[in-house]
């Protein structure tokens, strides 16, 4: 949270693409904390990144895990707002113990000139110390902003609602009439435990 200010947050330059977001001078972007009309509380995160070469440059933070969560799928959400393109902006998670990456699922960040929230998952191992990284992952020059905040990474319980399938077609068995070139029509699909069926019938001349 950008309330707590940039403690733990280090910026990173990986020399033009992701290797495991540590080290190097990240000379092309900036990094600070946002008063001006921030998406939660008094601070965000800001990453301004300047009209250049920016890849391979972002911002990571080391964490740790409960042993309890190795070997599970674990989720990533934060609140953002950018003016950069779809792709430009991209996670990663690094398993520090491993030296493995890990490509969440979504791994891009979706243009988005409103307010929105990004969700991911991602499949842990053995290890319990991991490292967040977002970055720039495009050689465009243009020069972009990101805001976020609110940035978590655990388990996440799952509220399973009622399954319901998509609407199917099929042809009913028809008997004591002759539909002729007229019309038929039905589809069905399954609510929970019931079956919905909707059609209709025109006979023919």
């Amino acid at each position: 949270d950008a309330e707590d200010g940039l403690t733990g947050w280090s910026t990173f330059d990986d020399g033009g693409s992701y290797v495991d977001g540590t080290g190097g001078t990240a000379s092309n972007l900036t990094f600070s904390q946002n008063s001006s009309s921030p998406l939660r509380g008094t601070y965000d995160f800001d990453l301004v990144v300047a009209a250049a070469d920016a890849s391979g440059e972002g911002v990571s933070y080391d964490f740790t895990i409960d042993k309890a969560d190795k070997f599970s799928k674990l989720s990533i959400s934060f609140d953002y707002l950018t003016d950069a393109p779809d792709d430009f902006f991209e996670i990663r998670i690094y398993d520090v113990t491993n030296s493995q990456i890990i490509y969440p699922i979504p791994q891009v960040l979706d243009a988005n000139s409103k307010e929105t929230k990004y969700y991911s998952e991602f499949q842990t191992t053995d290890s319990t110390s991991y490292r967040f990284s977002l970055f720039v992952n495009d050689t465009d020059a243009t020069g972009y902003t990101i805001n976020y905040d609110n940035v978590k990474v655990g388990p996440e319980k799952k509220i399973i609602g009622t399954p319901v399938t998509d609407w199917e077609e099929y042809t009913p068995a028809v008997t004591n009439l002759t539909v002729g070139n007229g019309t038929l029509y039905f589809r069905h699909r399954r609510v929970g435990d019931t079956a919905e069926i909707d059609g209709f019938f025109k006979l023919g001349s």
